[in-house]
């Protein structure tokens, strides 16, 4: 909600098996003219992966995004630029970020490793320390088919909480995926490009903000990491994305709606 390319499967011990064959990481390169939307990415009986690229749509239309505030050509560019650009391999609050194989380089294949303990999905009734409440998102979203909150516990603590909202906006069909999680490690796994990358805050909690290819549309994959507990194990962070749903400036203010 999603550790970076990774997905605990029964056990959460399984964490430690490699993010490849658990769950692939986001990129924000993007075919050309691709509109990328986000999927769900656990299985049948697995916790959540992080949310990744893919080509396949919604529920809402099979018409390519390819109308509204840009032209094919203007997305087409986007994505080129995107794919062009140095990818960023650095820090951000303390947190590493970088692709796949720029980390497995460190000798960091997992990004998110085992805890020890197992894990259960519980129903969307069960309380748990990582609830929360969804306060704001854009009125002018016609929101589509939503599944959440998809709850998964480490022992009897939360691990991980997760909504995902279908939508259809300016640019068509998107999707907003809001989640908190536990992790084990400073460490994002994320291939993006190198100026993707800044600090801000949101409700005065320090946040790691990861731009789209546009900030104006919100076209591609923006993602905002709220950086909730730091100072020890496990960490605590509220990530909310964005995949060509809003403009990057509605992404904060969804952020700052978050209760709980």
């Amino acid at each position: 909600m999603s550790q970076d390319g990774v997905e605990p499967r029964s056990s959460i011990a399984t964490v430690a098996a490699r993010g490849r064959v658990l769950g692939p990481s986001i990129s924000l390169a993007g075919p050309a003219i691709v509109v990328l939307t986000l999927v769900l990415g656990a299985s049948a009986g697995q916790p959540p992966s992080e949310p990744m690229a893919t080509s396949q749509a919604n529920e809402f239309s099979s018409t390519p995004q390819q109308a509204g505030p840009l032209t094919i050509d203007e997305i087409s560019q986007l994505y080129e630029k995107q794919a062009a650009k140095p990818r960023f391999e650095g820090s951000a609050l303390g947190w590493r970020i970088a692709g796949y194989e720029a980390l497995l380089a460190e000798g960091i294949e997992n990004p998110n490793p085992a805890l020890s303990c197992e894990g259960r999905q519980v129903g969307p009734d069960t309380k748990t320390d990582l609830d929360f409440e969804v306060g704001y998102l854009p009125g002018n979203l016609k929101v589509g088919p939503t599944s959440g909150p998809e709850k998964w516990l480490c022992g009897d603590r939360g691990f991980s909480v997760r909504y995902v909202f279908n939508v259809y906006g300016a640019l068509g069909n998107g999707q907003i995926v809001i989640e908190r999680n536990t992790r084990s490690r400073r460490v994002l796994e994320m291939d993006i490009p190198n100026d993707s990358v800044s600090t801000g805050d949101i409700n005065g909690t320090p946040s790691i903000f990861i731009h789209p290819a546009d900030d104006e549309t919100g076209l591609g994959l923006g993602r905002i990491v709220v950086i909730q507990k730091n100072t020890e194990t496990p960490f605590t962070v509220l990530s909310v994305m964005s995949d060509d749903a809003v403009p990057f400036a509605e992404l904060i203010r969804i952020a700052e709606g978050i209760k709980g």
